[in-house]
């Protein structure tokens, strides 16, 4: 039997098919959200941009961070919202991939930029003193952009081999456009196509993973050797600073970098 191939020249999103039945609800929901990304995102952004004392690599990678979450959101949540109120389930090929194309650029930089603070912190905790010449702000955005341009070139190939499959069907099941849907598609056995962006990415997180491991393993180890000579509340007070939460508070309460607590 023959197989005929989908030549159509848009996709059926059945995702917002099951959301119809409450569209106004999810509209409404989806457009609050948006609006607090976007709000508490450009307020903090705005924070780092206009008080100078906050133009350091720590602030700029929140930044980064917030602002990738900006790109991220507005990859989905407009145009979502925008069929949700038109009952229109349907997205153009380029359309498709366009958002293919952001959707998985904003994750890879999601990744990247969190490795990216594992290492500033590490820096900061592990070379107190080396750390002012070790990770300035020039050297944060140098990384940012490296890694924007890395995460471009090495995400790129999956989704030009995952667009030239011959697909049987055109009907997604999801609210947005991602490459494992065009790659569910494909009627070919192409495992090339189809298996290189999944290796891509797992083995891209996994090593990722393992950096941003070995960074607070460290800090770790620096918190323990710290509590035989500080009290206990100096030690819990420094660990807390370095963690994760600890990184994003600091932007509200203007806390020291680790590196300052370190050295003294």
């Amino acid at each position: 039997m023959e197989i005929e191939f989908n030549t159509s020249e848009s996709f059926v999103l059945l995702g917002i098919e099951e959301m119809e039945r409450f569209k106004y609800l999810y509209c409404s929901l989806l457009l609050l959200l948006y609006f607090f990304i976007l709000l508490c995102s450009c307020t903090i952004i705005s924070v780092v941009l206009l008080d100078e004392s906050l133009h350091e690599p720590m602030y700029t990678l929140i930044a980064s961070l917030l602002l990738n979450g900006i790109f991220g959101s507005s990859c989905v949540f407009p145009k979502l919202i925008a069929d949700l109120l038109l009952s229109s389930k349907e997205i153009s090929r380029v359309a498709c991939f366009i958002q293919r194309l952001c959707v998985t650029l904003f994750a890879y930089n999601e990744i990247s930029t969190f490795t990216i603070m594992a290492h500033d912190t590490y820096l900061a905790v592990g070379h107190p003193l080396r750390y002012p010449t070790l990770m300035t702000n020039p050297v944060a955005l140098k990384l940012i952009l490296g890694s924007l341009i890395f995460n471009f070139i090495l995400m790129l190939p999956s989704l030009l081999l995952s667009d030239r499959l011959p697909l049987c069907g055109s009907h997604i099941s999801n609210v947005f456009c991602d490459n494992p849907s065009i790659l569910f598609l494909s009627c070919v056995n192409d495992s090339v196509s189809k298996l290189y962006g999944t290796i891509i990415f797992v083995g891209y997180l996994v090593f990722m993973v393992l950096l941003i491991s070995h960074s607070y393993l460290r800090i770790l180890l620096t918190c323990l050797k710290i509590s035989k000579d500080a009290s206990p509340a100096s030690c819990r007070e420094f660990c807390v600073s370095a963690s994760p939460l600890g990184y994003l508070g600091n932007v509200f309460i203007k806390s020291p970098h680790p590196t300052q607590e370190a050295a003294l």
